[in-house]
């Protein structure tokens, strides 16, 4: 990679970091660059923990800060990391989970990573799914630093953005398609979609769209059914479409 690749993915690189227990509040936008970096170090070493854990007004501040923020290029996500439960404003799990997918209009993903054995991974699962997002748990006793450079390569490079897959209505029935997976796709990723076919359809053409590194992006995927319908006990994909339906 030549100075001037180096300095566009820079430029790329923004974020912005949020602390919370009792209250939230903000230590800046920082970008990849080597006075930042510093600086961003320095004020984390800083911080003392307080005891409170606010979830909710934490990751509803996060999506205030993202949904304002002007980024043209890139991906926008929200990675979440706690070593506890939800003790202060809003602790319960519906209705956490509810506020935060009524302010993440954008749908932005958001990943969580728990620490330690009191983090609430089961809300953190459940938080991250509900948003595109996914979650990682973090073992304190095993190389904590190796654990989060992995997460970080998991995620750093999104291949396409606001990805989103339509299907023609003489094809799939609309309004059985339910979808699991994040809206950013990235290198090694998957996304599982599963809906009905119409009444005498032969054939799938889903479209997919999304944003590259340099524009919009456009692929037609052609793929023939089957004429004949699977055995009962072998049709999987019917139970997958129940499951995904409740999630």
């Amino acid at each position: 990679m030549n100075s001037k690749q180096h300095r566009a993915w820079y430029a790329l690189f923004i974020l912005l970091v949020l602390v919370f227990s009792t209250r939230v509040t903000s230590l800046g936008v920082f970008q990849a660059q080597p006075q930042d970096i510093e600086r961003s170090i320095s004020k984390i070493q800083r911080l003392h923990a307080l005891g409170g854990t606010n979830f909710n007004d934490a990751l509803l501040k996060a999506l205030t800060e993202i949904n304002n923020f002007n980024l043209t290029m890139g991906a926008k996500q929200i990675v979440f990391l706690t070593d506890g439960r939800p003790n202060l404003g809003e602790k319960k799990p519906n209705q956490l989970r509810r506020n935060i997918r009524e302010a993440n209009i954008h749908h932005h993903p958001i990943f969580s990573l728990g620490f330690g054995h009191d983090a609430d991974m089961r809300l953190l699962r459940q938080v991250s799914s509900d948003n595109r997002g996914l979650t990682r748990k973090i073992d304190e006793d095993i190389r904590p630093a190796e654990q989060l450079k992995g997460f970080y390569e998991e995620i750093s490079a999104p291949l396409m953005t606001d990805v989103d897959v339509m299907y023609l209505e003489d094809e799939v029935d609309p309004n059985s398609v339910v979808r699991h997976g994040p809206s950013t796709f990235y290198a090694g990723d998957e996304m599982v979609l599963a809906g009905q076919l119409v009444e005498g359809a032969t054939q799938v053409q889903p479209i997919i769209t999304g944003q590259g590194s340099s524009g919009p992006l456009q692929f037609r995927v052609s793929r023939i059914s089957t004429t004949e319908p699977p055995p009962e006990r072998d049709n999987y994909v019917e139970r997958l479409w129940a499951y995904l339906s409740v999630q």
